[in-house]
């Protein structure tokens, strides 16, 4: 019973970060000043483009008929839409990291997750990588060295003893 509980307090929180998320992800807000920065926001108006580009041509047949009747196709438009602007976003940050790092800097990026946990990622010239997530309470960070091991670190909050 807790744990069909659990699991609908989990598909719950992510209907309601869903809009959250895709404000985050999708639109090119200005977070920074720095080359990463910048070419993460034009990452997202890419993604954003394609979204929009896809809805337009997958329901220009749709837009006079009656809404109600094909609501569950304007469903299934918009998440293969955000999934195909998700991957399109994702491959142009690959590229973007790719290009500063032939610059020989690092590339910073922030973000969040569908849950709504914010996450940081750095990518550096020599092509270690840093990730972390924070979690209610916690730090989640996983790196990789110049060997090319991967390492994780679980950081919780410290309960004030008083």
């Amino acid at each position: 019973m807790f744990a069909v509980l659990n699991l609908l307090k989990q598909a719950g929180g992510v209907v309601f970060n869903a809009p959250r998320w895709f404000v985050a992800e999708f639109v090119p807000l200005a977070r920074g000043n720095t080359v990463s920065a910048r070419i993460t926001d034009l990452c997202r108006l890419l993604g954003l483009g394609s979204i929009v580009g896809i809805m337009a041509f997958e329901t220009r047949g749709l837009a006079l008929l009656d809404v109600q009747r094909f609501w569950p196709v304007w469903l299934l438009d918009g998440v293969l839409a955000i999934l195909i602007g998700n991957i399109v976003r994702e491959v142009a940050i690959w590229l973007g990291v790719r290009i500063v790092n032939a610059f020989g800097a690092g590339f910073y990026r922030r973000g969040m997750m569908l849950d709504g946990t914010p996450f940081t990622e750095v990518f550096h010239p020599d092509g270690t990588w840093r990730r972390c997530e924070y979690p209610d309470g916690e730090t989640i960070c996983e790196w990789t060295d110049r060997f090319g091991a991967c390492h994780r670190s679980v950081t919780r909050a410290r309960s004030s003893v008083v």
